[in-house]
């Protein structure tokens, strides 16, 4: 008896703790899901009428089966990476030219079943190349605002400075009984700029509570209003492709900035010799970050891949990379065999990483002295007869004290090169000079360490001229390889791409969509490499292409 009492008590504890697992994955779900949540992804293969759509088809034929009416279904589009919706019907006299209807009239949380009140709308869009007005693409989203008004939000493909008022608009499906009160209902048209239309897809990212905010600096609503929900969303167009629409409660995730690991280089460790090494990492954004490292065989004898062990470590003031560094961590193991590793160090925020792999040779000698190492730099953009500064940052393991020097070499067509004026400060490695000539000239810099090891780098630096008739291309930052995303997760990556001229820039990619503002994003549910091109064009068809592989993991791994 008291086995089978002391069994029935194991099997309760047991069914407790599943029930507690059980809730603690829910509450996850659902904390994830009341942040953002994808409106429609149209990751199906049924129609999209099965999934709440309605389009302004008449119910039955009129000019004939099939004659001026539109298809909407669902297909994998291999330049984004997952199922999308595509819409066709061509404007003909038996549609009266009129751009074609999709809507959505239920928009609900999947959380609370009520329409979402979170102020992030996104959406992802390709659509051909539309001059008229009947061929462009339109968005519309129905909101009431906490003062009980009702107000079509309405974005367009065309330039434009700000918002207008396009009066009253009554969409051509009506709206159901339930939202009778929305009818008819002022309508604010904010422009997206024509790139949005250009056969490639792009993000459109809004924020509808500063929309609203604009209207009223505008003039065009006569007190301020605030956001209370959103209940419907529909596109008037006729040929174009739709995917991942969204809502959020902010929209941080685009705008946030990737944190930096910063590079450790070529490492060596002595044999049965307790090994350390402290790594630091930046972010712009001042998040909380996380650090993990994998250790890798390379030989014969290779170690498995493991997790090292990483102890996060408060900021040191008296350590010289403090200033550049807002976390940093120490990496400690001891190896066991004299071999070849391959070390792979991750840092995370709370939507993006970076990841540094580096050798670390086991050998059997006392190490005594580390090369420094010069960091990613970002680009190099001066303007003639104005101050241009640059701090070199440099990663020395041993923290010895370090001497910078640098030069700079003219263009041979300016018989002025190469130059040996002073650019840097041997102590701090700040470049602080003042451009006189117009051109792309190179820097080298030198880093020494206080036991005479040294480290080199050159880098190409864009003098322009202000005002001058000469065009000069974008210049963007280079973009690590390879940049980690999970199948089924969105990934996004805001560049770091500007004009020297201060030209408007119109972005493109090759997979996924990019944003106005040069935000990339992709959601796939197919792991593998990819081969991610972003392509960034000033007004008069300067072109700069960043390039990067994007490594999508199953989503099933570690």
């Amino acid at each position: 008896m008291r086995l089978q009492n002391k069994k029935n008590w194991m099997i309760l504890i047991a069914a407790g703790i599943l029930i507690c697992i059980f809730f603690i994955f829910l509450n996850f779900i659902f904390l994830n899901l009341a942040e953002a949540f994808i409106f429609d992804d149209f990751e199906y293969w049924d129609s999209p009428y099965n999934h709440g759509w309605q389009t302004s088809d008449p119910s039955y034929p009129v000019n004939g089966f099939g004659i001026g009416y539109g298809l909407i279904y669902t297909q994998l589009d291999k330049a984004e990476g997952s199922r999308v919706l595509c819409v066709h019907c061509s404007p003909s006299v038996m549609n009266g030219l009129q751009p074609y209807c999709l809507a959505y009239y239920s928009v609900k949380d999947p959380t609370t079943g009520q329409p979402p009140q979170g102020a992030g709308l996104t959406y992802k869009i390709k659509a051909p190349v539309g001059l008229e007005k009947f061929t462009q693409v339109q968005c519309y989203v129905l909101v009431k605002t906490k003062e009980n008004n009702w107000i079509w939000l309405n974005y367009s493909p065309i330039d434009g400075q700000g918002p207008q008022n396009l009066g009253t608009f009554s969409p051509p499906i009506p709206l159901p009984k339930s939202l009778a009160a929305a009818s008819p209902t002022p309508c604010i048209s904010y422009p997206l700029g024509r790139e949005i239309q250009d056969t490639t897809w792009h993000l459109v990212v809004r924020n509808l509570q500063e929309d609203l905010d604009q209207a009223q600096k505008a003039s065009l609503l006569p007190k301020p209003q605030h956001l209370g929900a959103v209940y419907g969303i529909l596109f008037l167009g006729n040929e174009y492709s739709l995917d991942e629409i969204s809502f959020s409660e902010d929209l941080a995730r685009y705008k946030n900035r990737r944190p930096s690991l910063y590079c450790p280089g070529p490492q060596f460790a002595t044999l049965f010799e307790p090994f350390e090494l402290i790594l630091y990492a930046n972010d712009r954004d001042k998040d909380p970050l996380t650090f993990e490292v994998q250790i890798g065989g390379w030989g014969a004898q290779g170690t498995k891949v493991t997790k090292g062990v990483v102890l996060p470590l408060p900021l040191d003031p008296n350590d010289p990379m403090t200033p550049f560094s807002t976390a940093r961590a120490a990496f400690r193991f001891t190896p066991q065999c004299l071999e070849d590793l391959i070390i792979t160090a991750t840092v995370r925020d709370k939507y993006n990483s970076d990841v540094n792999v580096f050798p670390l040779s086991v050998v059997n000698y006392h190490i005594s002295n580390h090369p420094p190492v010069i960091q990613r730099m970002g680009k190099f953009v001066g303007y003639v007869d104005e101050p241009f500064t640059y701090q070199v940052k440099v990663f020395d393991q041993d923290r010895d004290q370090l001497t910078y020097s640098a030069i700079i070499d003219g263009l041979p067509n300016y018989q002025y090169g190469p130059w040996q004026e002073s650019i840097i400060n041997p102590h701090t490695g700040l470049i602080q000079f003042t451009p006189r000539f117009e051109g792309d000239f190179r820097i080298e810099i030198t880093v020494q360490d206080e036991k005479g090891a040294i480290a080199k780098i050159k880098k190409k630096m864009t003098v322009v001229n202000r005002g001058s008739w000469f065009n000069h291309p974008p210049r963007g930052t280079k973009i690590y390889s390879p940049q980690l995303a999970r199948a089924g997760t969105l990934f996004t990556l805001v560049t770091s791409i500007s004009d020297p001229d201060g030209d408007k820039l119109y972005y493109s990619t090759n997979i996924g969509t990019i944003s106005s503002e040069g935000v990339y994003s992709i959601l796939t549910y197919f792991p593998g490499q990819y081969k991610v091109i972003i392509c960034a064009c000033d007004i008069y068809g300067c072109c700069t292409n960043l390039k990067f592989t994007l490594d999508v993991e199953p989503w099933w791994g570690s």
